[in-house]
Parts: C-alpha cells; structure tokens; sequence
C-alpha cells in the first residue's frame, strides 16, 4: 500500500513551520564557524555517522545522549567544534521525513543543543557524545507535541581553504510528551518468509548464511513473523523424503541441522504460518485439475515440524496479487493473503488507513493484509545507514502514522521479500525499538488477518504479466497432474503403492515452486522429467503372449504369462476380452506376480461356435483400471470339432462292432453247412 500524504494538519500548522524555519535560518547564520557561501569538498569532506540516539524514544524527565563518530579520511590533523542540532517543527509526514533525512549538506540543519570542540589526527576517527536533558529541547508537553524532529551531528572549521561545515549526519529524536496510556498506538506486524530454492539451503544455513542471518535479526524478539516453506526446514534436518527432482540435493550439514534445530525452537514463542509445502506458487495450485497430495511421508514430516501454525495465510509470488490468485488461494483453503504492493487507497484521506481490506470473489471472500510500502522501505534500511540512523527512521515513520489515529487503532503490516537478508545488527535494533515504544503494538500475522476490515475504496491490482510468463502454462500443468493420477492409479496393484508414486507426486508438488518461477531451465526441465517417470512406472507390467491359438473342444484353459519389472510384488486380475460372442472367457483374480520374475496363467474360457476370434489380454487392478498395455492374439475356435469326432469316432466303433458279429454270424452259418448232424450219420448206419 502507497501511503497518502496527509495535509490537512499540515495546513492547520502552516504558519508555525515558516515562523520555526525563519527562525532556525537566522540561527544557522549566526552559528559559529559555519558560512553558507563556501561548498563542501568532496576530497576532504568528514565523515560523520550517528551511533546511537538514546534512549529511542525521549520522555519527560529523560535526558537524551547522541553518540557520533567522526571520521578525518584526509592527510593532515583536523581541528574544529561538532554541534548537535535539532529542527523543533513536528514532521508530520512521510515527505516531510525523507526531506530532511536526504537534505544536501549546507541545509538548514536547525538549532544549536550543544557544541564541542573536536581534533582528529590525519586518517583517523573520534567519538564525541552529546547529553541534552530533555528539559532543554524546548519541545511541546501537551498531546499536540507527539511525534519526530530533525537532528543533526555536523563539524565545522577550515581544511584545505575550505571553511564552513566539512560533514554532518542526520537522524531523528521521538518525542513522546505523555504517559504510554495516554499515547495512541497502532498495531504493527512484521511478516518475513523463511524460503530458499532446496539446492541452496545447506549454503544459506551455514553461520554466514542468509537463512542464517534471518533467523539471528529475528530472535532477539517475537516481533517478526514468520512464513515458513516447511520443506527448508526438512531439507536442512535431512528429513525431506527424496523426490525425481531433487536427486542432486547437497548433503545435510551439521550448519543446517543446527539451524533446523534453532528454528524450530523459536517458533514455539512466534507467530508462524506454514506456506505450502515446498512454497507453492497459489497461481498454480488452486488452478484445474487440482494437486495431487503430498506423499504420506511428506505430511507426516511437515506435520511433525508445522503442528500449531497457521494455515490459511498465503504469500502469492507476485507482490500485488490480482483477484484470480486471490480466488486461487481461496480454493486452497488460504481466505488470508498478503499484498507486498498494490490495492492502493482511491480517495485521499487525512488518515493513513490500516492494512486490513476484504475483496470479495466468486469463491467468496478474502482478506488481504496490505503492506505499508514507507515501513517496509524504512524497514529495509541498506547497510550503508548505521543502526541507529535506521531504527530512528522507523520509529518517525510509525510514530507520524500514530499521529494521525489518535481515535483508531489501525493494524499496518510490514512485508519483506523472499530474497529478505537482512543486517543483523539493524534489524534486532529495530525490533527492539518497536517492542519499547508506547505508540506500536508489536502484534502476530495471526492477530492481524483476525483484525476487522476497514472500508476503504482501494484499487485492485491487474494480473502480473511478468509472473504469468514465467509461472507454469495450464497445459503443463495439466499434464504434470495427469501424470501423477496415472502412476497413482496404477500403483495400487503394488504392496506398497506409495513406495512408487511418492517421489512422483512430491515433484509435481515442488514443480509449483515459487523458486522455479525465475529457473526455467529446472521449470522446463521437470515437465517431461515427471512424465517420462510415470510411462516408466506404468510400463513396468508386460503380457507375453506365443502363437496364435487353437482351441477345438468347447472349453478349455489358455495360457498367459505375467511379467513384473517393479522390485516389488503385484496382485493383479487377468482379462480376456474377445471381440466375438463365439468365445466366453472367465477372469482370473488375485494373481501375485513376484517382483522382477514371471507368472504363468491358465484362463478358462468356453466355446459357443466356431471361427477365428481376435483376443485381447488385459492386466487389470482391484479399482478395474488397466495396468498395462494389453496384448492381443487369435483364437481358432472350433467348438464342433470335438462333437464332430465324437460322432465320428462312436460312428467307427458302432460299424466296427456290426461288421464283427456280421463276420461272426457268417462263419457260424458256414460251420454249420459242412458238418454232417447226428440224425444224418444215424440213418446211414
């Protein structure tokens, strides 16, 4: 969010900043050792940096200390007086701030709080402090008196013909004129992502690493929130199960165990919301056809690390998501996103509103935590600026935003980037100035999406063309899901199914990644990766079939052979499919065929007619999907055959039987022709 520049407090109080500025200006002139007509050189200008302004935030009563260090880089001896200066006009604004903390050298630096004298020796530093009890400043001591002023550290004298001021550094003092209950406050979260491309974690978790850093600039306190991609965090412990592409992933270090080790001890203290596991881009995942699931392993380790975080927080990769991502995410479950940029305010108002907006879709409904772009920025202080010149930034920042909500307490956000690596030393000195001061209220990322949405009239951001060229096309999507549902269909014949397809549906997951939006070459190079280790896994069960087929009875058994090239057993159904009703085949189930061996399979099947029948064998799983590709022969069925012979054979054997007692009826007739009978030889005698 663009904060708006308010102005109409700065109208009420016109005439008091010109009055103050005239009467700075005179002071300025007036001043000792300074003279506006000489420039300052650059070859021999002083270095000056302000160490510390304490404490941060000055109260009635308090005395304030402004440490400097001052730097002499030419080659001779140095001699002249360092002031500290303060501007008393309240700035009110966030313009007003960045005026003063990038005025030119020779500009109005305001008035005279103290002066020392100073000598640095060629090439050499000194220190001074500056102690000025706050009864001194001269500032309001009524509720109007809250805010930031100008100081200054400078140094005049006279080196190398140049006179006049040589250096200077500014920053700001807080004034806080009452009690912290009678201060308005805002809330402020900090939102920082805790991710990395899996191949550099064990770099970045090492003592000098990123991830390193970002953890250390976060433990001093529970002001930082964190979004955390629980995949780094498996990946730095060695608990990640492995996937197809993440087969080069470095080894886990004693750095990166330790680091795993320390973080999540300190979210058991923290506001911390798990992304998607190897921090999906929503833009893909909440797309058609949806995910596949995370391998039980997997969730059973990111449960292990993530139980109690929040869930329905989401980071889009682009910084000002768009209401498609917004419905993306809200399919995911994620009815909370955050907005690095964008949705900014459409009318003007005195106030800066807060970062709490709602937009509905035709999902339903999603808050959208929009980020303060002037305390992100001021929270992303460079290295160039001491700890102190940036905390005290800050606090300006939050504390003219306070200013303006003296009748509201308004919830801001402070969102840093994935690529966030911070200075150490800044950044815990700002967090800690924020958990002191009476006008923030350090809450979690959870406390914040739970915050009421406030009615303002925002502009909704256009999709990103640039992350929409990069992000994964839907087709490639598509294809990369499909893939994983035909592995995952087929696996179940296998004793252990997910011992196969978990590394192929944990990469189409980590496909998704945010990190490959900007690596094409492993984007590009993951598609067809997947997709060829799914053909592969579904490839692995063959059917062996011999010649042709000749079956001449009206039942009988055909053989199949089953082979398995998995290292594992599998229990499949064998299937004939005729394309004729001539011939009747009965399944087989439950057939094991043995990891990397073969099985033979008699099939019973029955004739009903006689041709030529065109087979098809299909290997078949418990959910009736086909496991492989089938095989096909042909069948001579010749069911009448065996009838046919049958006949033919009784036939044979009934004229076999009619010729043997023809010929035993005729040889009885001719014995009985040539014997003479009894009577016959009788009557002779």
């Amino acid at each position: 969010m663009t904060r708006p520049r308010t102005s109409a407090r700065v109208a009420i109080n016109a005439w008091m900043v010109l009055l103050t500025c005239a009467f700075a200006a005179a002071l300025v002139l007036a001043g000792p050792g300074v003279t506006a007509a000489h420039a300052v050189s650059t070859a021999t200008e002083l270095k000056v940096t302000i160490d510390a302004v304490s404490p941060n935030v000055v109260t009635p009563g308090a005395e304030m200390k402004v440490s400097a260090t001052i730097h002499n880089p030419s080659a001779a001896d140095f001699t002249g007086d360092s002031s500290l200066r303060i501007s008393r006009v309240i700035l009110q604004t966030s313009a007003q701030i960045d005026e003063w903390r990038v005025a030119e050298p020779l500009s109005d630096a305001g008035s005279i709080l103290r002066t020392a004298p100073i000598t640095i020796a060629a090439g050499n530093s000194t220190s001074i402090v500056f102690s000025v009890p706050s009864t001194e400043l001269g500032l309001l001591g009524t509720s109007d008196g809250l805010g930031p002023r100008g100081i200054a550290v400078d140094v005049a004298g006279s080196m190398d013909e140049v006179s006049g001021r040589l250096g200077i550094s500014r920053s700001f003092m807080i004034w806080q004129p009452l009690a912290a209950e009678a201060t308005p406050a805002i809330n402020l979260t900090i939102a920082a992502p805790i991710t990395s491309p899996l191949s550099d974690v064990p770099a970045q978790t090492e003592a000098e690493g990123r991830l390193s850093r970002v953890i250390e600039a976060s433990a001093a306190g529970t002001a930082i929130s964190w979004l955390v991609d629980p995949a780094v965090v498996l990946t730095a412990s060695g608990k990640l199960p492995p996937n197809l592409l993440d087969t080069d992933r470095p080894a886990t270090t004693p750095a990166s165990t330790a680091w795993a080790t320390r973080l999540t001890g300190l979210a058991k203290g923290r506001d911390v919301t798990a992304l998607p596991v190897f921090d999906g881009d929503l833009g893909v995942l909440g797309r058609d056809p949806a995910a596949p699931e995370a391998s039980s392993s997997l969730t059973r380790e990111t449960q292990a690390i993530a139980s109690g975080w929040h869930t329905n927080i989401g980071l889009p990769a682009e910084s000002a998501p768009a209401k498609s991502i917004l419905q993306d995410a809200y399919r995911l479950g994620i009815d909370t996103v955050i907005a690095r940029s964008g949705y900014d305010v459409i009318s003007n108002p005195i106030d800066t509103p807060g970062g709490v907006t709602q937009v509905t879709h035709d999902r339903g409904e999603t808050k959208v935590l929009v980020a303060d772009e002037t305390l992100t920025d001021a929270f992303l202080a460079s290295g160039d600026d001491s700890p102190a010149a940036a905390t005290q930034t800050l606090l300006a920042e939050l504390v003219v935003i306070a200013r303006q909500n003296v009748d509201f307490e308004r919830s801001f956000l402070i969102a840093v980037p994935r690529t966030w690596d911070p200075d150490v030393a800044i950044t815990q000195a700002m967090t800690q100035a924020i958990e002191s001061a009476a006008f923030v209220n350090p809450i979690g990322l959870g406390a914040l999406s739970a915050e009421p949405v406030e009615i303002v009239d925002r502009a909704l951001p256009r999709a990103s063309k640039r992350i929409e060229r990069l992000r994964l096309t839907a087709s490639d999507w598509s294809s990369l899901v499909a893939s994983a549902k035909r592995a995952t269909d087929f696996a179940i014949i296998a004793d252990n199914p997910e011992a196969l397809t978990a590394p192929l549906t944990d990469a189409v997951l980590l496909a998704s990644s945010v990190s490959l939006l900007r690596n094409s070459e492993a984007r590009d190079d993951a598609i067809p990766g997947i997709e060829r280790a799914s053909e592969e896994l579904i490839g692995s069960q063959d059917v062996i079939i011999g010649s042709d087929v000749n079956l001449i009875s009206a039942s009988g058994l055909l053989p199949v052979t089953l082979a398995n090239r998995l290292d594992q057993d599998v229990t499949v159904n064998v299937s004939l499919v005729p394309d004729q009703a001539r011939l009747i085949a009965e399944p087989v189930t439950g057939v094991r065929v043995p990891a990397g061996s073969q099985t033979s399979v008699d099939i019973p099947v029955r004739a009903v007619g006689s041709g030529d029948v065109h087979v098809e064998v299909r290997l078949v799983s418990s959910a009736h999907r086909v496991v492989a590709t089938p095989a096909s022969f042909e069948v001579r069925v010749r069911a009448d055959w065996e009838s046919r012979g049958t006949i033919l054979v009784g036939g044979l054997l009934a004229l076999a039987l009619i010729a043997g007692i023809f010929r035993t009826i005729r040889r009885g007739r001719a014995s009985t022709r040539t014997t003479k009978g009894p009577g016959q030889e009788l009557g002779r005698a």
